[in-house]
Protein backbone atom coordinates (compact mmCIF):
# COMPACT_ATOMS: atom_id res chain seq x y z
CA UNK A 1 0.00 0.00 0.00
CA UNK A 2 2.69 2.54 0.66
CA UNK A 3 4.49 1.58 -2.64
CA UNK A 4 1.40 2.69 -4.13
CA UNK A 5 0.73 5.90 -3.34
CA UNK A 6 3.70 7.55 -4.92
CA UNK A 7 2.29 5.70 -8.24
CA UNK A 8 -0.93 7.28 -7.55
CA UNK A 9 0.56 10.54 -7.18
CA UNK A 10 2.73 10.65 -10.30
CA UNK A 11 -0.40 9.14 -12.16
CA UNK A 12 -2.42 12.08 -10.81
CA UNK A 13 0.12 14.64 -11.54
CA UNK A 14 0.84 13.39 -15.53
CA UNK A 15 -3.16 13.42 -16.03
CA UNK A 16 -2.99 17.33 -14.75
CA UNK A 17 -0.50 17.54 -17.36
CA UNK A 18 -2.23 16.24 -20.09
CA UNK A 19 -5.29 17.77 -19.42
CA UNK A 20 -3.46 21.41 -19.42
CA UNK A 21 -1.77 21.13 -22.34
CA UNK A 22 -4.86 20.12 -24.64
CA UNK A 23 -6.99 22.88 -23.04
CA UNK A 24 -4.04 25.06 -24.37
CA UNK A 25 -4.37 23.82 -27.97
CA UNK A 26 -8.23 24.27 -28.42
CA UNK A 27 -7.73 27.93 -27.32
CA UNK A 28 -4.87 28.55 -29.70
CA UNK A 29 -7.10 27.41 -32.55
CA UNK A 30 -10.46 29.25 -31.50
CA UNK A 31 -10.07 31.90 -34.10
CA UNK A 32 -9.16 35.54 -33.26
CA UNK A 33 -8.58 37.26 -29.87
CA UNK A 34 -11.46 39.39 -28.65
CA UNK A 35 -11.60 42.42 -29.56
CA UNK A 36 -8.26 41.92 -31.82
CA UNK A 37 -7.92 43.20 -35.57
CA UNK A 38 -5.54 40.86 -38.14
CA UNK A 39 -4.03 42.67 -40.95
CA UNK A 40 -2.48 40.69 -43.27
CA UNK A 41 -0.81 38.67 -40.39
CA UNK A 42 -0.14 41.65 -37.91
CA UNK A 43 -2.56 41.83 -34.82
CA UNK A 44 -3.56 45.22 -33.66
CA UNK A 45 -5.76 45.55 -30.18
CA UNK A 46 -8.97 47.41 -30.38
CA UNK A 47 -9.80 48.93 -26.93
CA UNK A 48 -13.03 50.94 -28.10
CA UNK A 49 -15.57 51.46 -30.66
CA UNK A 50 -18.20 54.37 -31.91
CA UNK A 51 -21.72 54.12 -33.54
CA UNK A 52 -23.28 56.58 -35.44
CA UNK A 53 -26.32 56.72 -37.61
CA UNK A 54 -26.90 58.30 -40.71
CA UNK A 55 -30.74 57.24 -40.51
CA UNK A 56 -32.84 55.82 -43.37
CA UNK A 57 -31.89 54.90 -46.62
CA UNK A 58 -35.14 55.59 -48.46
CA UNK A 59 -35.71 52.02 -49.06
CA UNK A 60 -36.19 50.40 -45.56
CA UNK A 61 -32.95 49.81 -44.33
CA UNK A 62 -30.93 51.97 -42.09
CA UNK A 63 -27.48 53.49 -42.53
CA UNK A 64 -25.14 52.66 -39.11
CA UNK A 65 -21.54 53.24 -38.74
CA UNK A 66 -19.17 51.63 -36.40
CA UNK A 67 -15.15 52.07 -36.14
CA UNK A 68 -13.47 50.35 -33.85
CA UNK A 69 -10.01 51.47 -32.51
CA UNK A 70 -6.94 51.06 -30.53
CA UNK A 71 -7.76 52.79 -27.15
CA UNK A 72 -5.35 56.08 -27.71
CA UNK A 73 -8.56 57.40 -30.07
CA UNK A 74 -11.27 59.09 -28.96
CA UNK A 75 -14.06 61.15 -30.36
CA UNK A 76 -14.35 64.26 -28.47
CA UNK A 77 -17.55 66.10 -30.31
CA UNK A 78 -18.25 63.80 -32.46
CA UNK A 79 -14.68 63.58 -34.39
CA UNK A 80 -12.08 60.60 -33.62
CA UNK A 81 -8.92 62.05 -32.68
CA UNK A 82 -5.29 60.96 -31.54
CA UNK A 83 -3.21 57.74 -33.35
CA UNK A 84 -3.98 54.56 -33.71
CA UNK A 85 -5.39 51.75 -35.49
CA UNK A 86 -8.83 50.04 -36.31
CA UNK A 87 -11.73 49.31 -38.76
CA UNK A 88 -14.39 50.87 -40.22
CA UNK A 89 -17.82 49.38 -41.03
CA UNK A 90 -20.80 50.86 -43.05
CA UNK A 91 -23.25 48.76 -41.63
CA UNK A 92 -26.88 48.79 -43.13
CA UNK A 93 -29.84 47.04 -40.98
CA UNK A 94 -33.56 46.80 -41.16
CA UNK A 95 -34.32 48.77 -38.11
CA UNK A 96 -33.87 52.39 -37.47
CA UNK A 97 -32.99 51.78 -33.37
CA UNK A 98 -29.53 50.80 -34.09
CA UNK A 99 -27.48 47.49 -35.17
CA UNK A 100 -29.56 43.95 -35.71
CA UNK A 101 -28.09 40.35 -35.15
CA UNK A 102 -26.98 39.02 -38.61
CA UNK A 103 -24.25 38.44 -41.45
CA UNK A 104 -23.96 41.41 -43.57
CA UNK A 105 -22.74 40.87 -46.47
CA UNK A 106 -20.64 43.29 -48.33
CA UNK A 107 -22.45 44.88 -51.46
CA UNK A 108 -22.44 47.67 -53.50
CA UNK A 109 -26.05 48.60 -52.97
CA UNK A 110 -27.36 49.91 -49.31
CA UNK A 111 -29.98 47.74 -48.21
CA UNK A 112 -30.81 45.91 -44.91
CA UNK A 113 -27.72 43.34 -43.75
CA UNK A 114 -25.37 44.76 -46.24
CA UNK A 115 -21.97 46.31 -45.38
CA UNK A 116 -21.11 48.99 -48.22
CA UNK A 117 -18.11 50.84 -47.45
CA UNK A 118 -15.22 49.79 -44.99
CA UNK A 119 -11.65 50.45 -44.53
CA UNK A 120 -8.82 49.60 -42.01
CA UNK A 121 -6.63 52.18 -40.67
CA UNK A 122 -2.80 51.72 -39.29
CA UNK A 123 -0.91 53.54 -37.11
CA UNK A 124 -3.49 56.49 -38.64
CA UNK A 125 -3.17 60.25 -37.07
CA UNK A 126 -6.32 61.30 -36.81
CA UNK A 127 -5.42 64.95 -36.40
CA UNK A 128 -3.13 65.36 -39.29
CA UNK A 129 -5.24 62.39 -41.30
CA UNK A 130 -2.15 60.90 -41.94
CA UNK A 131 -1.16 57.12 -41.84
CA UNK A 132 -1.94 54.00 -43.55
CA UNK A 133 -5.49 53.12 -45.47
CA UNK A 134 -6.69 50.22 -47.04
CA UNK A 135 -10.29 49.80 -48.70
CA UNK A 136 -12.48 46.93 -48.06
CA UNK A 137 -13.64 45.48 -51.44
CA UNK A 138 -15.38 42.10 -49.85
CA UNK A 139 -15.96 39.87 -47.41
CA UNK A 140 -18.57 39.46 -44.21
CA UNK A 141 -19.53 40.83 -41.07
CA UNK A 142 -21.47 38.54 -38.49
CA UNK A 143 -23.57 41.15 -35.42
CA UNK A 144 -24.37 39.46 -32.17
CA UNK A 145 -26.21 41.44 -29.20
CA UNK A 146 -24.88 40.16 -26.11
CA UNK A 147 -27.12 41.99 -23.63
CA UNK A 148 -26.04 45.67 -23.88
CA UNK A 149 -23.14 45.03 -25.60
CA UNK A 150 -22.36 43.91 -29.36
CA UNK A 151 -20.48 41.20 -30.61
CA UNK A 152 -18.46 41.90 -34.26
CA UNK A 153 -16.89 39.41 -36.23
CA UNK A 154 -15.33 40.01 -39.82
CA UNK A 155 -13.94 38.02 -42.48
CA UNK A 156 -12.78 40.91 -45.11
CA UNK A 157 -10.15 41.65 -47.97
CA UNK A 158 -8.65 44.86 -48.91
CA UNK A 159 -8.11 46.07 -52.51
CA UNK A 160 -4.31 44.35 -52.50
CA UNK A 161 -5.55 41.23 -51.53
CA UNK A 162 -5.12 41.84 -47.91
CA UNK A 163 -6.92 39.34 -45.82
CA UNK A 164 -8.62 41.27 -42.22
CA UNK A 165 -10.25 39.29 -39.62
CA UNK A 166 -10.66 40.27 -36.31
CA UNK A 167 -13.40 40.21 -33.17
CA UNK A 168 -14.52 42.87 -30.97
CA UNK A 169 -16.89 42.41 -28.20
CA UNK A 170 -17.73 45.41 -25.74
CA UNK A 171 -20.02 48.86 -25.81
CA UNK A 172 -20.71 51.17 -29.13
CA UNK A 173 -20.09 54.85 -27.49
CA UNK A 174 -22.46 56.45 -30.00
CA UNK A 175 -20.96 60.13 -31.41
Amino acid sequence: MKNLTPFLALLLAFAVVVSTGCNKDDDENSGPADNTLVIDGTSYDLGKGFLETFGPNGNGSFDWDVTLTSSDVTAPGGFLSGTGSGIYLDLNTNDENGLVAGTYNYEDLRDAFTLVDASTFENFDFTNLSGTISSITSGTVTVDLVGNEVRLEWDLSTTDNKAVTGSFQGTLEEI
